[in-house]
């Protein structure tokens, strides 16, 4: 009757279960029939009913156990056990068919690998990502095996898949990206590729804070500038400038040499690298005038050395300096007169007559050139040219009447130039100027200095006038009137009152206080240091008016005993050119040689770095220095170098004397770092009042 089903019971009952299997096979049960046979121990007809009843999980661990690994394979990929069906493949080294396999298991459980998950599971996804990638890589599934190594961050073993498609720099950027830099480094150097390695390496070093080794790689592959600016990173300048002058890098040395204090071989450096105003500038603040002169010379600035050198009663040697001056030069004129007034002083009478005639051909008399077009009218007065000299003569008496003794040499009856007409057609019918030059101060690249007659307040001042040359320079022009101003705005006994400023014929000057008085610098050579009085009450006074001015935001810069003037009358010292400093260092921008004077100079001034009051500060304890013991702190060698570097002295050596509290206040003030300085002018007038007794 084909009761299958009731006939495989009644076996079943009997004890009969390989016949009850048969019955339930046939009746179409082939899961029950598989379930029978399995415990009767016959696996593999049980694993082929489980196989025909879908059972493929349970077909596929009877296969496992009877060791027919690819049906196992078979039926766990049919079950979608696909990572078991992949690890089965693998046992037989079916690599082919276990690499898709991996890769879908990986791909259905990708999604959840980044979401929270026991461990185990997760340590299991990655075991199917890293076996998936193996097996991809060995098929040639390049592209599906860095898939997935990517997915779960296996970033050197996506390089090394990079690396087998001959993909390097896509290996390489891989790594740097994911900033496994030390595994990249380490490819390139299998490639052969090793500046490239250490340049990375260099990188790492760098990105990781270790500069010094980051230097060292890029020194060793030649890259001296990055080298350099690795250690600068770090502050050691000096070991940079050193790699950037072995390298021939000059210019950039110098800059680092600047950071790192040192002068000299900041000087040493810009010269090697051709910047010869900028090694001038270091080489006389360092005191090496000699050195000075001879960039100048090399930069072309041959008038600017000329000065210096005549500053300095070289005379022969200017004279060989500006007659190096080329004849297309734009300020051969200027050139001309330097000249002349230097033959003046080497007793060449008739060359400087030719000079003066030349440099003064196309000139008009003004206030800067005035001592020139006079001393031009003496030597043709003295050559026997009478017409000529008178006409000079009379040239100067136009501008001037009462200049010197013009008056007299043009002879009686002789009026002066009528004024121009001003725009509206009317004017004076005479022309007559504020200021009457007496005589000449001193003269130098900055211009120069007269004492002179304000006839409008009928007293007598001191005249700056800036260089003609420098005149057109809007800049500078501005500079000097802003400047002016605000030293004009100081008012204070320990002061040089600044009375005016303006122009006239295109002339730009200052009037101020005139001083009649020696310099401290004169009262110190022609009679010693100072007694313990006077040295105390000028330190007090300058510090006073020093107070005064930085409470006014106004820095000298160029803070020396020739800058201090002493009224007897008053028992007071003055402070000098207060408020001039800046512009004659501007100035000095466009001329080369700078304001300041080594010997009294602050450490950051000769580096060239930002200042502050503290600069005067320094400036004054050397100034102090020279006052108390008669010699400045470093009267030897290279003053810049040593103010930079050398210990300070102490003055009670020099001096004993002296006393340890004033020698210990110059200390303070001559501290090679700004903040080891007193703060303020207030604060060193205070130590040297309890000095004095006085609270």
């Amino acid at each position: 009757a084909e009761a299958w089903l009731d006939a495989a019971q009644i076996a079943l009952d009997v004890g009969k279960k390989d016949r009850a299997a048969s019955l339930y096979e046939r009746a179409g049960d082939y899961k029950l029939a598989a379930e029978l046979l399995e415990s009767i121990r016959q696996a593999e007809p049980a694993a082929k009913l489980y196989a025909r009843a879908g059972e493929f999980k349970k077909a596929g661990d009877l296969y496992v156990r009877l060791g027919d690994v690819e049906k196992a394979g078979k039926c766990f990929e049919q079950s979608g056990d696909l990572a078991n069906a992949a690890d089965l493949y693998m046992k037989r080294k079916l690599a082919k068919k276990a690499a898709p396999l991996y890769y879908k298991a990986f791909k259905q459980l990708q999604p959840t690998y980044r979401k929270m998950m026991p461990e185990e599971e997760r340590q299991e996804i990655l075991r199917i990502a890293r076996r998936a990638g193996e097996t991809l890589t060995v098929t040639g599934a390049l592209e599906a095996a860095c898939e997935v190594y990517l997915a779960v961050g296996e970033f050197q073993k996506a390089a090394d898949v990079f690396v087998r498609r001959g993909e390097i720099d896509a290996a390489v950027t891989l790594l740097k990206d994911n900033l496994r830099i030390p595994d990249a480094v380490k490819l390139l150097k299998q490639a052969g590729r090793n500046d490239e390695a250490i340049r990375l390496e260099a990188e790492h070093h760098a990105n990781e804070g270790d500069f010094v080794a980051a230097a060292r790689c890029y020194i060793k592959v030649g890259d001296t500038w990055q080298g350099a600016e690795a250690l600068a990173t770090v502050g050691k300048f000096a070991e940079a400038a050193k790699i950037l002058v072995d390298a021939g890098q000059h210019l950039r040395a110098g800059e680092y040499f600047l950071k790192a204090r040192d002068a000299r071989g900041a000087a040493q450096a810009f010269e090697q690298a051709g910047n010869f105003n900028k090694a001038a500038q270091l080489y006389q603040r360092l005191g090496n005038g000699g050195k000075a002169i001879e960039m100048l010379v090399r930069g072309g600035q041959h008038i600017e050395a000329a000065l210096h050198l005549s500053q300095n009663n070289e005379f022969e040697k200017a004279l060989k300096v500006i007659r190096q001056v080329p004849a297309d030069h734009p300020q051969l004129a200027r050139a001309q007169l330097i000249e002349a007034d230097l033959c003046l002083r080497t007793g060449d009478r008739q060359k400087a007559l030719e000079l003066y005639r030349t440099g003064l051909a196309e000139a008009r008399v003004d206030a800067v050139n005035l001592e020139q077009y006079y001393r031009y009218g003496i030597l043709l007065e003295k050559a026997g040219q009478g017409e000529q000299c008178l006409e000079v003569f009379r040239q100067i008496h136009r501008y001037d009447p009462e200049f010197k003794d013009i008056a007299e040499r043009v002879g009686p009856g002789t009026s002066p130039e009528p004024a121009k007409a001003t725009p509206d057609g009317t004017g004076d019918t005479t022309r007559k100027r504020r200021y009457v030059i007496l005589e000449e101060l001193g003269r130098g690249g900055m211009g120069v200095v007269y004492k002179a007659m304000d006839r409008t307040l009928d007293r007598v001042v001191a005249l700056k006038v800036l260089p003609a040359d420098l005149s057109s320079n809007k800049t500078v022009v501005d500079n000097f009137f802003r400047e002016a101003k605000s030293a004009a705005a100081l008012n204070h006994v320990g002061i040089v009152t600044v009375f005016d400023a303006g122009e006239e014929d295109n002339v730009y000057y200052i009037a101020m206080e005139f001083i009649e008085g020696p310099t401290l610098k004169q009262m110190v050579k022609e009679s010693g240091p100072f007694d313990h009085d006077l040295l105390l009450t000028s330190f007090v006074q300058v510090c006073k008016a020093l107070e005064y001015a930085h409470r006014n935001r106004i820095i000298h810069r160029d803070i020396k005993p020739s800058n201090l003037m002493w009224v007897d009358r008053d028992q007071q010292v003055k402070l000098t050119d207060f408020g001039l400093a800046k512009v004659i260092q501007e100035v000095a921008n466009f001329q080369t040689i700078v304001g300041g004077t080594p010997h009294y100079m602050s450490p950051e001034q000769i580096l060239g770095e930002e200042i502050d009051q503290r600069a005067d500060i320094y400036s004054l304890g050397a100034t102090m220095f020279e006052l108390a013991t008669g010699s400045v702190p470093y009267p030897k060698g290279d003053a810049g170098y040593h103010h930079i570097h050398t210990p300070i002295p102490d003055a009670q050596s020099v001096r004993p004397d002296l006393g340890p509290e004033i020698a210990a206040v110059l200390t303070k003030c001559l501290a090679k770092t700004a903040s080891d300085r007193y703060a303020s002018a207030a604060d060193v007038g205070d130590a040297v009042l309890a000095i004095q007794g006085v609270t």
